[in-house]
């Protein structure tokens, strides 16, 4: 099944590191849109990390597009769950 996310930002966080972030609008809620994150959250993520060769990676779920930029400046200085 293929996956194909809302967006893909290339961040560089305050140690100068890049990481790659996968970014998914979910709105409202629907039972599709939860299992692409819940999926992407759970497996592909961490599987990339632990291949080690396609750099780091994190995921953030947005509900509200007005709340995009606090979210990702907190990813940035807490970590990305």
């Amino acid at each position: 099944h293929l996956y194909y996310p809302d967006f893909v930002a290339v961040l560089q966080m305050p140690d100068k590191s890049k990481l790659n972030l996968i970014i998914e609008v979910t709105g409202q809620k629907d039972d599709k849109k939860a299992l692409k994150v819940k999926t992407a959250k759970e497996f592909w993520v961490p599987s990339v990390n632990n291949a080690g060769k396609y750099g780091k990676w994190a995921m953030l779920e947005i509900e509200d597009i007005h709340e995009t930029q606090r979210l990702i400046r907190e990813g940035m200085k807490k970590g990305f769950e």
